[in-house]
């Protein structure tokens, strides 16, 4: 038993530098509207500045606060290893449209179909 959670289970998703002198850590729901508008107007300028530059090393670690959360980062994981952090850009992107819908399973579900996925 103690094997078993020596190891981690789900390992973090990293961008940036492993080096980078600064590390930072965003827990994040797919369904919160804050973290939504996080990814809308202050990440793309991290990502640039920062990350991509290699002064930060971000991660980002899930942190669902519904079961549709849930799914939205299954659906992340996923997808191909390189392509997490689009699958996440995406559902924050659409979030509206699929999480706050009469409908939003099938609304997720066509969203991932429009990244790959099949039913």
């Amino acid at each position: 038993m103690t094997a078993a959670f020596a190891q981690e289970l789900l390992p973090d998703k990293v961008m940036g530098e492993p080096d980078a002198p600064v590390e930072i850590i965003e827990y994040a729901s797919m369904t919160c509207p804050h973290c939504a508008d996080f990814h809308a107007t202050v990440y793309p300028a991290l990502k640039e500045e920062y990350i991509d530059e290699g002064k930060v090393r971000f991660v980002l670690r899930e942190f669902p606060l519904d079961p549709l959360a849930a799914a939205g980062f299954m659906l992340a994981r996923c997808a191909p290893e390189d392509q997490y952090y689009n699958m996440v850009d995406l559902l924050f992107e659409q979030q509206r449209q699929w999480a706050y819908s009469q409908d939003p399973v099938t609304a997720l579900l066509n969203l991932a179909k429009q990244a790959g996925f099949t039913q």
